[in-house]
């Protein structure tokens, strides 16, 4: 019965999201409202940033009470934020995407998440892949190295050396 009211749920809201969205001005409304929501469940969990180097809980509830289930939905909204970015005509708007995008790697990273952290790396090299700029791309992927180099704590080195792991006594929690 979960099952099916899930299911009758995500039909309405297809619908009325078909219904309403038909030009692109409404799709980038959506996408910058999905954006929004990711900064405000972060900024609703200041823990998260807290820079304590433990892994933290989502307080928002619902689908998100995971921190590597909300970061790999912020890895969901981070191409949805590159691509406002540089659809943005003003260069107030601009700043805002680029200040989201700091925000929400830092959230993944806050996260601890080994799976979300892959998901950031397949993007950047799907982009880079596809970028007429390659050397402007390494520029940039340099940079987000050295952005992650200066804000994660021990932990986060510690927990993504054991992504490689394959005995089970060294696997844990959601690795395993």
């Amino acid at each position: 019965l979960n099952v099916f009211e899930n299911v009758v749920g995500y039909f309405f809201m297809f619908f009325i999201l078909k219904k309403e969205i038909h030009s692109l001005d409404r799709i980038k409304g959506v996408l910058f409202v999905l954006i929004l929501v990711h900064l405000i469940v972060g900024a609703l969990t200041p823990k998260l940033f807290s820079g304590d180097g433990e892994r933290h809980y989502i307080g928002s509830g619902s689908f998100l009470g995971d921190g590597n289930d909300f970061a790999l939905s912020v890895d969901i909204a981070i191409p949805f934020c590159f691509f406002l970015l540089i659809e943005s005509k003003t260069t107030i708007r601009k700043l805002f995407f680029v200040g989201a995008l700091g925000v929400l790697l830092f959230a993944v990273i806050s996260t601890q998440s080994r799976g979300a952290l892959l998901g950031l790396v397949c993007m950047g090299a799907y982009y880079w892949i596809k970028s007429e700029r390659k050397v402007l791309g390494l520029v940039v992927a340099f940079l987000r190295v050295v952005f992650v180099l200066a804000v994660a704590p021990p932990q986060f080195f510690e927990r993504m050396e054991s992504m490689t792991a394959t005995d089970e006594e060294e696997m844990e929690g959601s690795a395993l």
